[in-house]
């Protein structure tokens, strides 16, 4: 006969390699909901060359943690490929609609996958919103594009997934 299982216990095929939620793990704090405001997006514009930087790899740094479920003062390993610490595709989603939502401008998917680590990533983005902020309003393609997340419905789902 076997035993009962706890409730909320995963599979036995999983036990071992399901991530449970521990008491190290701080409690996450989900999106605004649609319709709500969100933080201001980091302006990196006016901001020098070495600061720019510091700004979006200080916003990377905290939306990779959010999104890997890491606590705030975790070391994100830099030259790791992002799937190799665990992401999936959705949450490389997630990842990008937060960088757009916190750099506030368009920001592909594609690139995400192109720049698959920290260091990469990293190195992207400050080029990209250094020849933004060196270039002038509307002289780039990311500047041309629209800012759009994408719709509320990708929200409920990565929730319903990731619970």
């Amino acid at each position: 006969m076997t035993t009962a299982e706890p409730p909320g216990s995963p599979p036995p095929l999983t036990r071992g390699t399901a991530r449970t939620p521990t008491d190290a793990t701080p409690e996450r704090t989900d999106p605004p909901p649609a319709g709500t405001t969100a933080p201001a997006p980091v302006d990196v514009a006016g901001m020098p060359r070495a600061q720019r930087r510091r700004a979006v790899e200080e916003l990377l740094l905290a939306e990779l943690r959010e999104v890997l479920l890491l606590p705030e003062d975790a070391e994100v390993p830099r030259q790791v490929a992002f799937f190799d610490l665990g992401m999936t595709s959705l949450r490389v989603t997630e990842l990008r609609q937060r960088l757009v939502r916190g750099l506030g401008r368009r920001l592909d998917l594609e690139t995400l996958f192109e720049h698959t680590t920290f260091d990469r990533l990293l190195d992207h983005l400050a080029t990209v919103a250094g020849a933004t902020a060196d270039a002038g309003p509307g002289d780039t393609d990311a500047d041309r594009a629209s800012t759009d997340v994408p719709p509320p419905m990708l929200d409920a789902v990565l929730k319903q997934l990731y619970r």
